[in-house]
């Protein structure tokens, strides 16, 4: 038995404008992995984005601020900023 009737994953009830018109704020969790690393591309050149936060570990191979980096480099409308939590504290 699926907890959700098919009805609900149906793409009517996707929302794809932010209130007013706005742009949406994303948060990539894990943003410097090898899956987040393109996800958090694909988000910052989604139109509807406006502000991409991208979070990892201090000790990840890749610094969320590199990642940030190369996506600043990209032609595209969203503000991308990075975030690194130190595991240690």
């Amino acid at each position: 038995s699926i907890p959700f009737p098919p009805s609900f994953f149906s793409p009517l009830r996707i929302n794809t404008m932010a209130p007013s018109g706005r742009k949406f704020k994303v948060c990539i969790c894990g943003g410097a992995g090898g899956i987040g690393q393109p996800l958090s591309m694909l988000m910052a050149m989604d139109d509807r984005v406006g502000e991409l936060s991208v979070y990892d570990l201090t000790v990840s191979a890749v610094p969320a601020e590199g990642v940030a980096t190369d996506l600043a480099h990209l032609n595209m409308g969203s503000r991308v900023r990075a975030f690194g939590l130190d595991p240690k504290s």
